[in-house]
């Protein structure tokens, strides 16, 4: 690497690093301005039970440090997911290995061919015939021939 790029480097790392102090350093300011509102702690260490107005007054800045604390965290996570998105999209097509129309004609072979594997184990095992039979035409017209009784 030249000097300049290797400056360019150094800024690089300074700027990540002040970007991460800068959100630190808004969310103690938050937390300070919450302190602010409460009173000092010295006047706090003073009383000798807490009212229920500091109570009410100490949660609302707990929640308000909380939440200025999720939205930072969660914009800069949002912007990050939002830019690692759109580049996966950018970047690749779904490709199928297999086509639609080829999974459909496999899975109509699959399901024609459970239908005669199903039909010799029917006639052959539980039928006690040879299960080559189930197949013959003559034997369906038999069984049609006796469920229509002609």
């Amino acid at each position: 690497m030249s000097t300049n790029q290797s400056n360019q480097a150094v800024k690089e790392k300074k700027n990540n690093a002040d970007s991460k102090t800068k959100g630190k350093q808004k969310y103690r300011r938050a937390a300070k301005d919450a302190n602010a509102k409460l009173g000092s702690s010295e006047v706090r260490a003073k009383k000798t039970r807490p009212t229920k107005d500091a109570a009410i007054r100490t949660a609302a800045a707990v929640e308000e440090t909380k939440s200025f604390r999720r939205r930072t965290v969660t914009e800069d996570a949002s912007q990050d997911e939002k830019k690692e998105r759109s580049k996966k999209r950018e970047k690749s097509a779904r490709v199928r290995v297999f086509p639609i129309w080829l999974r459909i004609i496999i899975v109509t072979i699959l399901c024609a061919f459970a239908l005669v594997t199903g039909l010799m184990i029917g006639y052959g095992v539980l039928g006690d015939g040879a299960p080559i039979d189930a197949l013959k035409v003559e034997t369906w017209r038999h069984i049609i021939d006796i469920v229509i009784k002609e």
